[in-house]
């Protein structure tokens, strides 16, 4: 049994979950830790090394190792990382009012990925896909019926809505929507 339970076990506080810290050595699985331990070092991966990565990461329904994705945990998401990746939608109304309420909320998201902490990138990245894993590509959606965002992480859809009156009514949503990643899957 891992250290990190060791805690848990002892209290019966709740928040000493808080305070378990999970490493490695606690998985009990020691070909996962020996495969997940090559990903951790520094060293160039044989064709083997690269076939044992990729058929865990399969059972665990996580992309297949490339040269971008094997230090994308360790690495700092940066604006640019995010918004290259996006598939930006497409007005789908000729009304002008309804095109001003999609720019502007499109604007606003851009906005907010270029001005956002890395950290920040990270929860939103999450609550987006589902994952910590930055994937190949993002989708956007916007619905003139939606109050506060939502994601269809299956699809990597953010849906955001037009009826933000302003980038500040825009990030407060976007925050609360974001937010709900901590407590598990939910919308609200």
């Amino acid at each position: 049994m891992g250290q990190c339970l060791f805690p848990l076990l002892a209290s019966k506080d709740m928040g000493a979950i808080d305070a378990a810290v999970l490493q490695l050595e606690d998985c009990p699985d020691l070909d996962i830790v020996e495969i997940v331990s090559l990903l951790e070092s520094q060293t160039v991966l044989t064709p083997e090394n690269v076939d044992q990565v990729n058929h865990l990461a399969l059972s665990w329904d996580l992309p297949n190792l490339t040269d971008k994705n094997r230090r994308s945990a360790e690495a700092e998401l940066e604006p640019e990382m995010i918004i290259e990746r996006i598939v930006w939608p497409e007005p789908d109304s000729d009304e002008e009012e309804e095109i001003d309420d999609y720019c502007s909320v499109v604007a606003y998201l851009r906005q907010y990925i270029s001005l956002a902490s890395s950290s920040e990138l990270q929860q939103l990245i999450e609550f987006w896909t589902g994952w910590a894993v930055l994937p190949d590509e993002l989708y956007v959606s916007v619905d003139r019926d939606a109050t506060y965002p939502t994601a269809s992480t299956c699809f990597t859809t953010l849906t955001i809505p037009t009826g933000c009156g302003s980038y500040r009514d825009f990030c407060f949503k976007l925050g609360a929507a974001v937010s709900t990643t901590k407590f598990g899957f939910g919308r609200i």
